[in-house]
């Protein structure tokens, strides 16, 4: 559907929409980039192997979760929430995880989404003066970038593209690791340094 705010909420609380859901029915706001997903199995299988955006929120579950265990006590307790509010933590993280659905769920309707004038490649007027939209030239191109890719990842030059990515990672990783390490070696000896002055100080 492609509504604003208050109409899309008053179609969800309509109980006719409510049984659908129950059988099977997705409500997707276009317009809004809102999606409330049907309970029945399988849909939710399907949606969770795409790639995108469950890594994407999957890391910020796992952020929300080290706030809350690291004392940002609002997002265990409503009623420290009603007082205080979120830390800014918390807020930015909730703000990207809503971002990333709403931009995962504007992602269907592709370039139409991105600009006032999109639509305009995928249809043409008919005599009446009327815009007939053309699925086949929305879908089409689609696919033929999905073969593309499909045929790309099974040559020798993608495959040595992802190794070379895990190499990137790997030495990226170590390289981080070691600087930790130094920063600590450092750390440990400016303070070693510091406690043996102060001892010289004293014995004098």
């Amino acid at each position: 559907m492609v509504c604003n705010n208050a109409k899309f909420a008053e179609i969800i609380r309509m109980n006719e929409v409510k049984d659908a859901m129950k059988e099977g029915l997705s409500v997707v706001n276009l317009n809004q980039g809102k999606l409330i997903m049907t309970k029945e199995k399988g849909i939710k299988t399907i949606v969770e192997q795409s790639p995108a955006p469950i890594q994407q929120l999957s890391s910020f579950k796992d952020r929300l979760g080290v706030l809350r265990d690291s004392g940002d006590s609002s997002l265990a307790s409503f009623s420290t929430f009603l007082k205080n509010g979120l830390s800014r933590e918390a807020l930015v993280t909730l703000d990207a995880i809503r971002n990333g659905i709403k931009a995962y769920v504007k992602g269907f309707a592709g370039d139409i989404a991105l600009s006032n004038d999109g639509w305009r490649q995928y249809g043409k007027y008919n005599e009446n003066e009327q815009f007939d939209f053309y699925p086949s030239l929305f879908i089409n191109p689609i696919g033929e970038q999905l073969k593309l890719q499909e045929m790309l990842c099974h040559s020798q030059l993608f495959v040595e593209y992802v190794n070379r990515k895990e190499r990137d990672s790997k030495e990226t990783a170590e390289l981080s690791k070691s600087d930790v390490g130094r920063f600590i070696a450092t750390f440990v000896y400016f303070h070693w340094r510091r406690r043996k002055r102060i001892e010289s100080k004293v014995v004098v």
